[in-house]
C-alpha cells in the first residue's frame, strides 16, 4: 500500500488538468524528468477497433493515419477531400494532435469512388472497406502506444526498473487527463454551471447540444479525478469500502456485500473498484461506499437530484479507478526511454508516463 500525503488536495482546486500529471503511484521515487512529443514521431498511436469492416454494406470504413493534427482538424479535411459534409464522417474516439495516429473513420459509401484520388496533407488513407454501420464514439476497444520519452534528466537503469515494476504491480491511477477538459482546460467549469442552474452566464456557443454535452461530460470526468484523488488519500491504494461497486477482470459488475472476501480478490487483482461518472442510471454503491461518493459531491457543490434533469446528456457509468498497461515493454538508449503498451478505450497514456517523469518535484 503507497501512503499519499493529505496535503496534495490543497494543492488542487478547480484545475483538472494537475490530476493526470501527478505521478501519485510513483511519488516517492525520484522522477526521470524528460520531454514528451518533441516530435510527432515520438508519439505512435494505434486504435484497436471493436470490430473489423465486413466488405458489404451502406458505409465505408477507412483505416486512416493522421499527423500532427487534432482529430477535429482530421475529421474536416477528410470533410473537404472527399467533399462530403463532416457530420457524416463516425469516429470511435478522439486521439492526441501532437502524434501520428491510426484509426478507423467512417465514411457514406456514396463517397467510395472519391478515396483513391484523396489528397489531404497531414492525412494518409491506408485502406479502405464496406460495412453496415457508421462508426461511432466508443466502437474501440483501446490504443497500442509507442512512446519515446527524451532528455531524461535522470537516465537511470535501476530507477526505469523500480518504475516499470511499481506499474506492474498496481497499475495507475485512472485518472483523466488533460485533452479531457478542453484546450483552455476550464471545460469542466462551464459544465458546472449547467449542473449549478448558472447556464444564463455562459455565452451562446455553450448552449449548443454538442458543446453542452462535452461541457457536461468534463464536470463528469473532474467528478471522477476528484473522487479518485480524495479516496487515495483517504482510503489507500489497496483497501475496499463496504458497499463498493467493482469490476470482475473477466467482465460483469457488482457490489461489495461480503467485504472480507472481495478484499482478498481486490489484492489478488481479481477486481477493481469502479467510481463513479456521476448521473441518473450510475450503478449505485452502497454503506460506507455511497457515504464516500455522496461527500464528493456535497463538496462540489452538487445535488444528485439534478442529474435527472439532463436526460441522455448526464446518464452516469462506472470507471475502474486503477489500470494495467498490457503488452508493456521499455528500452533505455542513453537519454531516451521507449515505451510500449496498450491501454483499454479510456485510458490516458499521458497520465501513464506521469508515473515516469514525476512532474510532482516540489510538493
Amino acid at each position: 500500500m503507497i501512503t499519499i500525503d493529505q496535503k496534495i488536495l490543497n494543492l488542487i482546486s478547480l484545475n483538472p488538468v494537475q490530476y493526470g500529471d501527478l505521478g501519485l503511484f510513483c511519488q516517492d521515487l525520484p522522477g526521470l524528468g524528460g520531454q514528451l512529443k518533441t516530435a510527432a514521431e515520438d508519439f505512435l498511436v494505434e486504435e484497436i477497433p471493436v470490430y473489423e469492416p465486413c466488405g458489404e454494406g451502406d458505409h465505408f470504413f477507412l483505416w486512416i493515419e493522421k499527423r500532427d493534427l487534432s482529430s477535429d482538424q482530421m475529421l474536416q479535411r477528410v470533410a473537404r477531400g472527399l467533399d462530403i459534409p463532416a457530420r457524416d464522417i463516425g469516429i470511435a474516439g478522439k486521439k492526441d494532435k501532437k502524434a501520428v495516429t491510426r484509426q478507423y473513420i467512417s465514411v457514406p459509401r456514396a463517397a467510395e469512388d472519391r478515396v483513391s484520388s484523396f489528397e489531404e496533407e497531414g492525412v494518409t488513407i491506408l485502406s479502405a472497406s464496406a460495412h453496415t454501420n457508421k462508426l461511432s464514439i466508443g466502437h474501440s476497444r483501446g490504443n497500442r502506444f509507442k512512446v519515446v520519452i527524451r532528455n531524461l534528466a535522470a537516465p537511470d537503469p535501476l530507477l526505469v526498473e523500480q518504475i516499470v515494476g511499481r506499474i506492474g504491480e498496481l497499475g495507475f491511477p485512472n485518472f483523466y487527463g488533460t485533452q479531457r477538459f478542453g484546450a483552455a482546460g476550464d471545460t469542466a467549469e462551464i459544465g458546472f454551471k449547467f449542473l449549478k442552474g448558472e447556464a444564463a452566464s455562459l455565452s451562446k456557443q455553450w448552449q449548443v447540444k454538442t458543446r453542452k454535452k462535452f461541457a457536461i461530460s468534463a464536470a463528469q470526468s473532474f467528478l471522477f479525478n476528484h473522487y479518485l484523488l480524495r479516496r487515495l488519500i483517504e482510503k489507500g491504494t489497496a483497501t475496499l469500502m463496504a458497499g463498493d461497486v467493482v469490476f470482475k477482470n473477466t467482465g460483469g459488475i457488482f457490489r461489495v456485500e461480503d467485504l472480507e472476501t472481495e478484499q482478498k480478490r481486490f489484492l489478488a487483482g481479481e477486481i477493481v473498484p469502479a467510481g463513479p461518472i456521476f448521473g441518473k442510471k450510475t450503478y449505485p454503491a452502497a454503506e460506507e461506499a455511497l457515504a464516500f461518493e455522496e461527500t464528493i459531491l456535497s463538496d462540489m457543490g452538487i445535488d444528485k437530484q439534478v442529474f435527472s434533469e439532463f436526460g441522455k446528456l448526464m446518464l452516469g457509468t462506472r470507471r475502474a479507478i486503477y489500470c494495467r498497461p498490457e503488452e508493456f515493454s521499455y528500452q533505455l538508449s542513453g537519454n531516451d526511454l521507449q515505451l510500449a503498451f496498450t491501454l483499454p478505450a479510456g485510458s490516458y497514456a499521458t497520465v501513464l508516463l506521469a508515473e515516469f517523469m514525476n512532474s510532482r518535484k516540489g510538493i
